[in-house]
């Protein structure tokens, strides 16, 4: 025996993650400065350090030795606290145990159990997860319910728990027991007892992936609409982001330990401050549904820390990143943070007072799926299942049916609720006085509402234009084109235009949606490092920390993204705004539509300008040269050492430079890029990742091109059988000979395409204008066409293809306004167009 365990102990101490060691340490501390600190310097800090009544007087974090050695520089008193396991560690079911144990179950209960690998670790250990319901290869229209545990690796009760608890169903289903079959007929059912199992194998500090990610503070942030993808280093994450839009999960858990507390969203929202309430929309259900779980777990409703054993999450302490408000705010999936044991690893010994604990708390939590509002969304004439829209009146949340079934599971307390039900092209339906039940049971209570929606009166709009819309004219001129909106259908068709100009060109990123790209001084084609040093001739702001300057002239007009701009803003924090007054010192992902907006930030992050250790930050407007500088110089990270020089210059013909003098300290927790004045668009280079180094320079250029496209007709109603005409008209002036593109933007209330684009192709050349109204008459083996006359023209040249954007090649030339196309194939797709010269 005591060889086995010494063997035990080689496997946990020899399972290095990275070239960094993490453990916990304790640091004591007096107030927020104190955490603001710690999030300045990359520092974990423990979410359960803060008891929910208070500010604590130390905090846990997880460091290695470059962050101890950073707190400890600081004047901190900090100390070690490396985690001990229990003597009975190696009894836990861990990952090989899991996976063996759910084969097992798959085996014995083929019918109603499936053993499924959803990815796989860092370390290539499978991330196992078990399928519970009756039928269990048949998709059904029942709701889809998870539980997860161990996102930390060293926080193991809910392994044992969730454990635990598939084989109370299991063993229950063969009893022939009431609440666990019907938790099997009615449930789609999936467990994932251990999520981060490289952690659990490595033992004491094994809270992060092997890659040393923090998986709860590391999926996508809807707050700042990061686009749901996992980064390289997180296959852990990128396997639940799979798993998820894969299904339809209506209630989900994840279990963790430290702490004795029911935590529900948001864990942050736009404009609440730390240790602040930030209610979900959903936050009266949220709130019982933490308050039943922790009502059933005895020590978690007797907490000392926490009011009936339940926390919002920003009132708590404020994580970006995590699980839970990721499912809440990318699937609808309500999901809730619990902490069931105060020690992250206790002794296995104590497991089964811990499952004496949870265990009706999560049975009745499994329950609690089952009540509220509940049914199919389909056809009234075909009885289809449709993808539509649920809303409750008064929670301003949208669901969605599941298209697949049509199926609808939306949790709500016992109450009385009005809901609204609408699909495109479909009447929508608002049924009132749907009465919501909350008896104790686990037998299903919720109010079945099955709905039917009827096909709507809509419009159906036609285009007499297929492929792109050609027109040409000599530098200096402008030609025309036009075609045609129709509506073949009983419903007005309301329509409107609009125009986009593509960008083109080679950059290193970009272009954005407006059109700008980026490249910087490491392309061989990229903007020369040449420093301008303005600490000479500019003005010194001397700004407090976190502060902002009032708005300073820029000497000049400015357009960007399509605003044009005067003035600028700038903060303390390494970046400046044109429209905004809070650069605050936690750095945002961007875009993002919260506020502020309109931002230049070459280096956003927790800085201070009017530390000791910094000098300061200037600006200086060279408008002769059209030209705006800002300069920061020697400015320091918020209670650090290490000084950043670097600035940004502003020219008047909209282009945006960043250059990098001297960058020291940690340079892996900013933000670098541009956004619009919306929120909705720009360009990120760098969010809390290396990037920025010395002598770099950056180069923003927004492409402006003339708006050489114009309509004489931007909006309009059609009603059935009718059609308008379009004119486009392009404008050659200050456009040299070539090719430009644009898109006309074709917005409508067309249920079926509410959004059509139509390529449009403009030739400054000196050929005659384009024939307009090119009508193709196909026939069995022959295509003939036809066009207006061309004044001056002697020779119509026609060309073909099977791309309507690429791949034309002239077939042949006419000298009247028709031709005959002999060489088509019956059953293809042909696109023509005509161009008219006046060559002898």
């Amino acid at each position: 025996m005591k060889k086995f365990i010494c063997l035990i102990i080689i496997i946990f101490t020899s399972m290095a993650f990275g070239a960094n060691k993490f453990e916990y340490a304790k640091v004591k501390v007096s107030g927020p400065q104190d955490i603001k600190f710690m999030v300045s310097n990359n520092i974990d800090v423990d979410r359960t350090s803060f008891s929910g009544k208070g500010f604590p007087e130390s905090l846990t974090v997880f460091v290695d030795q470059e962050r101890f050695e950073i707190i400890e520089k600081e004047g901190y008193a900090i100390t070690w606290e490396p985690m001990k396991l229990p003597k009975d560690a190696t009894d836990f079911r861990y990952n090989e145990d899991i996976g063996d144990s759910m084969l097992v179950w798959q085996n014995r209960y083929p019918d109603i159990c499936k053993r499924i690998q959803i990815g796989t670790s860092v370390q290539g250990r499978p991330l196992w997860v078990l399928k519970i319901t009756d039928n269990i290869n048949i998709e059904e229209a029942e709701l889809e319910m998870k539980f997860v545990s161990t996102m930390h690796g060293d926080e193991v009760t809910g392994v044992e728990m969730e454990m635990y608890m598939i084989e109370d169903i299991l063993n229950g289903y063969q009893a022939n027991n009431d609440t666990m079959r019907f938790i099997v007929d009615n449930t789609e059912l999936y467990v994932m007892p251990l999520m981060n199992p490289d952690g659990m194998a490595y033992g004491p500090g094994g809270r992060y992936n092997a890659n040393n990610i923090d998986l709860n503070r590391d999926f996508p942030e809807g707050l700042y609409s990061e686009p749901n993808v996992a980064e390289a280093d997180e296959p852990e994450i990128d396997a639940l982001i799979n798993w998820s839009n894969d299904h339809n999960f209506v209630l989900s858990t994840n279990y963790h330990g430290g702490a004795l507390v029911a935590n529900y969203g948001y864990d942050i929202d736009t404009g609440i401050s730390n240790y602040s309430y930030a209610p979900a929309p959903d936050d009266e259900h949220l709130t019982w549904l933490a308050y039943n779980y922790s009502s059933r777990n005895t020590p978690m409703f007797n907490s000392a820390s926490f009011t009936d054993g339940i926390t919002n999450g920003s009132e708590w302490y404020q994580v970006t990143g995590g699980m839970q408000d990721w499912n809440y705010r990318y699937y609808n999936d309500i999901d809730m943070t619990l902490e069931i044991s105060m020690t992250k690893w206790p002794a296995f010994s104590e497991m089964a007072g811990y499952w004496q604990d949870n265990r009706d708390a999560m049975f009745w939590y499994l329950s609690a799926a089952h009540k509220g509002i509940y049914g199919l969304v389909t056809d009234l004439d075909t009885g289809l299942p449709l993808e539509a829209t649920i809303e409750i009146t008064g929670i301003d949340k949208e669901y969605y049916t599941d298209p697949d079934l049509g199926d609808y599971y939306r949790v709500l307390k016992a109450g009385t609720y009005s809901m609204t039900v609408s699909a495109p092209g479909y009447f929508p339906q608002t049924i009132n006085n749907i009465v919501v039940t909350d008896d104790t049971g686990v037998f299903k209570e919720a109010t079945e509402v099955n709905v039917q929606l009827l096909i709507g009166a809509n419009p159906d709009i036609t285009l007499s234009q297929t492929d792109t819309l050609r027109i040409s004219s000599a530098p200096g001129s402008t030609g025309l084109n036009t075609f045609n909106i129709g509506n073949i259908d009983t419903e007005d068709l309301i329509y409107s235009l609009s125009i986009a100009y593509p960008q083109g060109g080679k950059a290193s990123g970009g272009p954005d949606t407006f059109g700008y790209t980026w490249k910087d001084s490491d392309e061989g084609d990229g903007p020369v490092y040449a420093w301008e040093d303005i600490t000479g001739t500019g003005t010194a702001l001397n700004l407090s920390d976190d502060q902002e300057s009032s708005p300073i002239s820029l000497g000049f007009s400015v357009n960007f993204y399509g605003t044009v701009y005067n003035s600028i803003v700038i903060g303390d924090n390494g970046a400046a705004t044109f429209t905004g007054t809070d650069l605050s010192s936690t750095n945002p992902m961007i875009p993002s539509g919260s506020s502020p907006n309109a931002i230049i930030a070459p280096f956003w992050d927790d800085m201070d300008a009017s530390s000791n250790s910094s000098d300061n930050i200037y600006y200086y407007s060279d408008a002769g040269n059209g030209k705006f500088i800002i300069q920061w110089n020697q400015i320091v990270n918020y209670s650090g050492s290490s000084k950043n020089t670097f600035e940004i210059i502003l020219y008047q013909d909209g282009r945006i430079v960043f250059q990098y003098n001297s960058m020291n300290g940690i340079l892996d927790a900013c933000t670098v890029g541009i956004e619009s004045n919306t929120g909705l668009d720009g360009l990120s280079l760098a969010y809390n990742s290396s990037y920025v180094k010395n002598n770099l320079a950056i180069e923003f250029n927004p492409n402006f091109l003339p708006q050489w496209l114009s309509l004489d007709t931007v909006s309009g109603t059609i009603i059935q059988s009718g059609s308008d005409m379009v004119t486009a008209t392009a404008d050659a002036t200050d456009l040299s000979y070539g090719s430009y593109y644009a898109d006309i933007i074709i917005s409508s209330n067309d249920p079926d395409e509410s959004i059509l684009m139509l390529p449009v192709k403009f030739m400054v050349t000196d050929l005659l204008s384009s024939p307009v109204n090119v009508i193709p008459n196909a026939a069995t083996s022959s295509c003939s066409l036809s066009w207006d006359v061309v004044s001056g023209a002697t020779v119509y040249k026609v060309y073909r293809s099977t791309d309507p954007y690429a791949g034309f090649v002239e077939i042949g030339t006419s000298g009247i306004n028709s031709y005959i196309d002999n060489d088509v194939l019956t059953g293809n797709k042909y696109f023509y167009y005509v161009t008219a010269d006046n060559s002898k």
